[in-house]
C-alpha cells in the first residue's frame, strides 16, 4: 500500500506540473521562435519560387512545426503539392486549412480540382464519389463567387470527363462570357465543341450545331464538314465567319482554314492562313489557339519561354522564331515545314486520336522506364503513335504480331539518316485499356513479337537469343534502358520528311566576305541554278524555277531573304549554270545562312542549310578577306552582279578547273600601316600545294605563274608600296604544268610597317574536261 501511495503522489505531483507549465508553453511566442518561423517560411518561400520543390516543402514544414496552425506553412505545402501534381497531397493540406479558415476559397477551389483529378483514374463507383465531391467544393464557389479565378471552367471539366459534353460547352461559353480575357478559356471551349464532335454520333452533332446561335456552333459546323471532306463547305463556312461575325476571334478560324488547305494540298494558301492567324493575335488568349497547334513539337526550354514571354507580340516573335529553327528551306515563302506539321496534324485526327484517361493500370510500361519530358505532358489529344508521328512522320518499316493471346501491338523503325539516329519504338494497348490508348512500351518480352522485329536492332536479337533466364532478365533491363533515353530523345527532337517524289538538285555555290561599311562585313553568296541537269529532265522548252536566300541570327532573327521566280530555258543555254549572287551587309558574327533553287514541274528541290561565320575586318590589324576562285577574270567597263569597280570577276562555284585554263583568284588585304613616308610597304607569298593526286601519291609542291616543267616547287614573292591601307589584288595562275588532282592554294600578306603577317587559303581541283 505505501509503495502505491507513493507512486499515486508522484502522478499527483507531475500532474500539477503538467497543469502550471501548459499554460505557459502555449502562451506567447517568443521573440525568438517568432524570428525563427518567419526565417523559415521565407526560406520556404524562396525555394518554391525557384521551382525547388522538395526542398520547399521540407521548410514548410519546419514552419508548421513552429506555428501548427499557420496558414501561409499550410498554403505553402498544398502549393508545392499543387505543382507536383500530387492530388492526394492536395486535399490532405487543403483539408487542414478549411479546419482552420472554412471559407478559405483557394482551398475550396483546389480541392475540388484535386477530386476532379483522382476521380479520373478510378474505378466507376469510386470515380462517381470523387466527381461528387469535386462539384460540391467547385458549384458552393460558383454560387457564391464565380468570378473567382477560372472555377466555371474548373466546374466544366468534370462534365467533360463525365461525358456530359452539353454540359461542358454551356459551363465553358459562361466562362468566357465572366472572364473573356481569360487566357485558357477560349481554347478550353474549343475543346469541348471538340471532344463533342469526335464523341457523339456525327448526325446527331451536326443536327445540335445547326440548331445553336453564335459564332461558335457555326465555326463547328465547318470543323464538321472539313473531317467529312466536304472542303467547299467547310471553306465557305469559315469564311462567312471571317466576314460577318466579330464575337469569336478569327484566329481558330484561320488554323481551320490552314488545315482545309493541306488537306488540299494547297500549300500555299495554307501557309498564308497561318501568317494571317498570327498576325491577328490581339490577346494572350488569341495566341494560344497558335500555342496548341504548336504544343505537340515543344521542347522544354521552349515551352518555359513560351511562358515568361507575358506580351502577345513577344508571343507573336515566339512562333515566327519557332518556326525558323525548324524550316529545312526558310528562304522560301512557303514554309515546308510548318505545311508538313499541319499534313501530319490531320492525318492524326483521324488515325490516332485518343481522349481517354492515361493512366498507370492502362500504361504497359509498369515499371516506369520510361522518362517523358514536361512538354509530353501537354498533350490531351493523340495517343502515343499520334505524339511520334506528329514529331517523326511516317514510320520506314513496321511490325505487328497477331494471335488470340496477343495485346494489340505495333513496332515501327526509323532508318538512319544525316540528321537523326535510326529510331525503333514499340506501342501496345495495355490490359484493362480502351479504345485507341496506344502507349509506348519500353520492352517486348514475348518471343513471337520479338521474332517479327528480329533484324531491325541488336537489342531486340540479345533478347531472343538469350541462352539463360538470367542473361534473359539483364537483357531486358538493357534494352528498357536504352529505350528510356530514346524515347525522351524522340520527344524532345522533330524531323521533317520530303514527299517520295522529290528529287534531289545538285547547286554548287561559293561564299566569300570582304569588309563593309560602318564596321559591317559584306558577305558574298554565290550559287548556280544548273542548267545542264534540267536540260537533261526538261518536259517543255520553258521551266518555271523558284530561288531565294535567308540569313538569320543565331536567336532566330531574320537578318534578310529574298526569293524569285524566273522562266528558264535550259535547252538553249550555253553555260552549265546560271550564276545568282546575293550579298548582305552584317555585323561580324555567327549566321545561319540558307538558299534553295526548286522547280516543281520537274519535282527537283537544291540548295544548303548551314552555319557560317562573318570575320570582323576594321579591327585595325593586318586582314584578308576570302579567297575568291574565279572563272573570268577580266579588267575594263562591267556591269551587272560580277562588276568589282574596273574588274569583272565570275566565281568558280565548283573549284574546278581545267589544267588547261589559268586559275583566276580576287582577294583584298585591310589595315596596311603608314610609314614614316605616309606609304605603305608589304609583301604577299603565294604557293600552290598538291594534297591528293587524282591517281593517289605522295604529296608534292609545284611551281606556277609559267613556271613550273620539271620543277618541283615554286614559290612567288611580290614587294609592294602603296599609299593605302587598302589593296585590291587579282591574280592567274598557270596551272598547264601541274597533275590531276585536289590543291591548296594559300596565301601569305606580311605587312613590313607594322610587322604583322595574315594568312588564308582555298581547296582547289585540277581535272581535264
Amino acid at each position: 500500500m505505501e509503495y502505491g501511495h507513493r507512486w499515486s503522489g508522484l502522478l499527483v505531483t507531475l500532474l500539477a506540473l503538467l497543469a502550471f507549465s501548459c499554460p505557459l508553453a502555449a502562451a506567447a511566442e517568443t521573440p525568438f521562435q517568432a524570428d525563427n518561423y518567419t526565417t523559415q517560411l521565407h526560406a520556404a518561400d524562396s525555394l518554391f519560387a525557384s521551382g525547388v520543390y522538395k526542398d520547399a516543402e521540407k521548410e514548410y514544414k519546419k514552419a508548421l512545426k513552429l506555428r501548427p496552425k499557420s496558414l501561409e506553412a499550410l498554403r505553402g505545402l498544398a502549393n508545392v503539392k499543387l505543382a507536383r501534381e500530387d492530388w492526394g497531397g492536395v486535399k490532405k493540406w487543403c483539408q487542414k486549412i478549411l479546419k482552420i479558415e472554412p471559407a478559405d476559397l483557394d482551398a475550396r477551389y483546389n480541392l475540388g480540382r484535386a477530386f476532379r483529378e483522382t476521380g479520373k483514374y478510378k474505378a466507376l463507383f469510386l470515380r462517381s464519389n470523387d466527381f461528387r465531391k469535386a462539384k460540391q467544393y467547385l458549384d458552393a464557389i460558383i454560387a457564391d463567387t464565380p468570378m473567382f479565378k477560372d472555377v466555371i471552367l474548373q466546374r466544366a471539366l468534370v462534365d467533360r470527363y463525365e461525358e456530359k459534353w452539353f454540359n461542358a460547352i454551356r459551363r465553358g461559353h459562361e466562362q468566357i462570357e465572366l472572364k473573356p480575357e481569360f487566357e485558357n478559356g477560349q481554347t478550353s471551349l474549343f475543346g469541348f465543341y471538340r471532344l463533342f464532335l469526335v464523341n457523339v454520333p456525327e448526325d446527331t452533332a451536326f443536327e445540335w450545331l445547326k440548331s445553336q446561335q453564335g459564332a461558335w456552333p457555326i465555326l463547328f459546323t465547318g470543323e464538321y464538314f472539313r473531317k467529312k471532306e466536304k472542303y467547299a463547305q467547310a471553306d465557305s463556312t469559315y469564311q462567312t465567319l471571317l466576314v460577318n461575325w466579330r464575337e469569336l476571334s478569327s484566329v481558330p478560324v484561320f488554323l481551320s482554314l490552314v488545315r482545309l488547305n493541306v488537306a488540299q494540298g494547297k500549300a500555299e494558301k495554307a501557309d498564308a492562313y497561318y501568317q494571317q492567324a498570327v498576325e491577328a493575335i490581339q490577346t494572350n488568349a488569341d495566341a494560344a489557339f497558335v500555342f496548341e497547334d504548336l504544343k505537340y513539337l515543344l521542347t522544354d526550354r521552349e515551352l518555359e519561354r513560351y511562358a515568361a514571354s507575358s506580351a502577345p507580340d513577344a508571343r507573336k516573335e515566339f512562333f515566327a522564331k519557332f518556326w525558323r529553327k525548324r524550316e529545312l528551306v526558310p528562304a522560301s515563302p512557303v514554309r515546308f515545314r510548318l505545311i508538313e506539321h499541319y499534313r501530319r496534324l490531320v492525318k492524326a485526327e483521324k488515325d490516332y486520336w485518343y481522349d481517354g484517361v492515361r493512366a498507370w493500370t492502362n500504361s504497359p510500361d509498369k515499371a516506369g522506364y520510361l522518362r517523358f519530358p514536361d512538354a509530353y505532358y501537354l498533350n490531351h489529344e493523340f495517343n502515343d503513335k499520334g505524339l511520334i508521328y506528329i514529331r517523326h512522320g511516317a514510320p520506314d518499316d513496321f511490325a505487328v504480331t497477331l494471335g488470340e493471346t496477343q495485346n494489340s501491338n505495333e513496332s515501327w523503325l526509323y532508318h538512319k539518316r544525316e540528321d537523326r539516329r535510326k529510331l525503333i519504338f514499340h506501342f501496345m494497348i495495355a490490359e484493362f485499356a480502351t479504345g485507341h490508348n496506344w502507349r509506348l512500351t519500353p520492352t517486348l518480352g514475348n518471343q513471337s513479337l520479338l521474332a517479327d522485329r528480329l533484324g531491325w536492332d541488336h537489342s531486340i536479337s540479345r533478347v531472343y537469343y538469350a541462352n539463360s533466364q538470367i542473361e534473359l532478365n539483364a537483357n531486358l533491363i538493357q534494352m528498357a534502358e536504352e529505350s528510356s533515353d530514346l524515347v525522351h530523345e524522340a520527344m524532345t527532337t522533330d524531323y521533317h520528311s520530303w514527299a517520295s517524289d522529290i528529287e534531289a538538285l545538285d547547286v554548287p555555290y561559293y561564299l566569300a566576305t570582304f569588309r563593309g561599311r560602318k564596321g559591317k562585313t559584306r558577305l558574298e553568296v554565290y550559287f548556280g541554278i544548273p542548267l545542264d541537269e534540267l536540260a537533261e529532265n526538261h518536259v517543255s522548252e520553258e521551266v518555271v524555277v523558284e530561288y531565294g536566300i535567308a540569313i538569320i541570327d543565331q536567336d532566330f532573327n531574320e537578318k534578310g531573304k529574298l526569293y524569285h521566280t524566273e522562266i528558264l530555258r535550259p535547252l538553249h543555254a550555253d553555260a552549265k549554270f546560271l550564276i545568282k549572287k546575293y550579298q548582305f551587309e552584317l555585323d561580324p558574327d555567327t549566321y545561319n545562312l540558307s538558299f534553295y533553287v526548286k522547280v516543281d514541274t520537274l519535282s527537283r528541290l537544291g540548295g544548303e542549310n548551314f552555319e557560317t561565320e562573318v570575320p570582323a575586318y576594321d579591327g585595325g590589324t593586318l586582314s584578308l578577306s576570302d579567297l575568291l576562285l574565279a572563272k573570268k577574270l577580266a579588267t575594263g567597263e562591267s556591269v551587272g552582279d560580277f562588276n568589282r569597280g574596273e574588274f569583272e570577276i565570275v566565281p568558280n562555284l565548283e573549284r574546278r578547273f581545267a589544267p588547261s585554263d589559268p586559275v583566276h583568284l580576287y582577294y583584298e588585304i585591310y589595315n596596311l600601316k603608314r610609314g614614316e613616308t605616309g606609304a605603305t610597304s608589304f609583301e604577299i607569298e603565294s604557293e600552290i600545294i598538291l594534297i591528293k593526286k587524282k591517281e593517289g601519291g605522295i604529296k608534292k609542291v609545284f611551281g606556277f605563274l609559267g613556271g613550273g616543267g620539271s620543277k618541283k616547287s615554286v614559290s612567288l614573292k611580290d614587294e609592294r608600296i602603296s599609299q593605302d591601307e587598302f589593296s585590291a589584288e587579282q591574280v592567274s595562275f598557270d596551272v598547264s604544268k601541274l597533275a590531276e588532282g585536289e590543291y591548296e592554294l594559300r596565301l601569305k600578306v606580311t605587312d613590313r610597317v607594322a610587322n604583322q603577317t595574315a594568312e588564308k587559303s582555298v581547296v582547289l581541283k585540277l581535272e581535264r574536261e
